[in-house]
């Protein structure tokens, strides 16, 4: 199966987004930002998949346990609310050609479906972080922020270390 997602995570504190290219912003507290793109043949279908993937990825430390981790939903349990801020990032499926230039080509395209992809996405990510959250004993909240499909993006984040990983689904 070919891989079509490539996400980089990165735990925060608090971040903002702009999402108008001019002033309006999105906001979060302590949570995580997903960098999201996709490449040439991904389809809503492989979605579900995913969204239940980075759900699920314990990513965040336990309080009581800092060696031990947790997913995002699970981290509600001891924090509430906890937050995701999506943020469309094209660029993380170009690769470099003969050490010097950036090639785009494998990227899916605005007419190839990208914005439905994405729109899907946050949809799903909405819709199963509400099951995962119903399932838990006694959960908070997630709040999930996104930013705009094909704007510009100017992004500001606190966080207590880089604890920053890159997954390809």
């Amino acid at each position: 199966m070919e891989k079509s997602f490539r996400c980089v995570t990165q735990r925060c504190e608090s971040a903002k987004l702009l999402i108008d290219n001019d002033n309006e912003y999105v906001h979060i507290g302590r949570g995580l930002i997903l960098y999201v793109s996709w490449a040439k043949g991904a389809s809503v279908e492989d979605l579900p998949r995913i969204v239940k993937t980075l759900l699920n990825m314990r990513l965040l430390p336990v309080a009581a346990a800092p060696s031990r981790s947790q997913s995002i939903c699970e981290a509600t349990l001891e924090h509430d609310p906890m937050h995701v801020l999506v943020v469309p990032q094209a660029a993380l499926t170009s690769k470099l050609q003969r050490g010097k230039n950036i090639q785009y080509h494998g990227q899916l395209t605005k007419d190839d479906g990208a914005e439905v992809v994405y729109t899907e996405f946050i949809r799903l990510l909405r819709d199963m972080s509400a099951d995962i959250l119903a399932s838990l004993p006694s959960s908070g909240r997630l709040v999930i922020q996104h930013g705009t499909f094909g704007n510009r993006q100017a992004l500001q984040f606190e966080s207590d270390g880089p604890f920053t990983h890159m997954f390809d689904m």
